[in-house]
């Protein structure tokens, strides 16, 4: 058995064991990064897959759906760097999530209700920051890739502001 095969816990599957393991991979990719199954988001998900498991296990409400979801450098101010990590658009909330060595386990949570305002500017080429207006607040996300799963993403977080601004304003009468 190879050093590689042992690595990817490849070792003593059987062909059952082997196809399932690829369809699970497959349906994660999707939840995550879009129908495509290509290289990039096959690396996408080699490289943020501890983020994607510590999200799964200790984040996602029971009751709570992944929509979208985009990779993203999140702009704290807190340290020298920017701290890459995932922003994921759920049926109730969107959350960063970060789980890597360099910063540890990273968890922001914006409630769709109190987000007062999106923007987009340019960044690099080919890329955008996302611009949170959450309460008196900006966070600023960047190196996000300006593609069409991108803009997907972005359509389906204002549907949801809007769909818990119309919530929280029938519910005041």
């Amino acid at each position: 058995m190879s050093f590689l095969k042992k690595l990817l816990g490849q070792d003593n599957l059987s062909p059952e064991e082997k196809e399932e393991k690829k369809q699970t991979e497959i349906q994660l990719m999707e939840k995550y990064f879009g129908k495509s199954t290509g290289f990039f988001n096959k690396l996408n998900l080699s490289l943020y897959r501890t983020t994607i498991q510590y999200f799964e296990d200790f984040v996602i409400n029971t009751d709570e759906k992944v929509l979208s979801a985009i990779l993203a450098e999140y702009d704290t101010h807190d340290t020298a760097e920017d701290i890459k990590g995932m922003l994921i658009a759920t049926s109730q909330r969107l959350v960063f999530v970060t789980n890597n060595l360099e910063h540890g386990k990273i968890t922001e949570i914006f409630e769709y209700h109190k987000i007062s305002r999106l923007a987009l500017a340019p960044d690099e080429l080919g890329q955008k920051e996302f611009l949170i207006y959450y309460g008196d607040a900006r966070k600023k996300f960047d190196d996000i890739l300006n593609d069409d799963h991108f803009k997907n993403f972005l359509q389906i977080v204002r549907k949801k502001i809007q769909e818990a601004r119309a919530n929280k304003t029938s519910s005041q009468f």
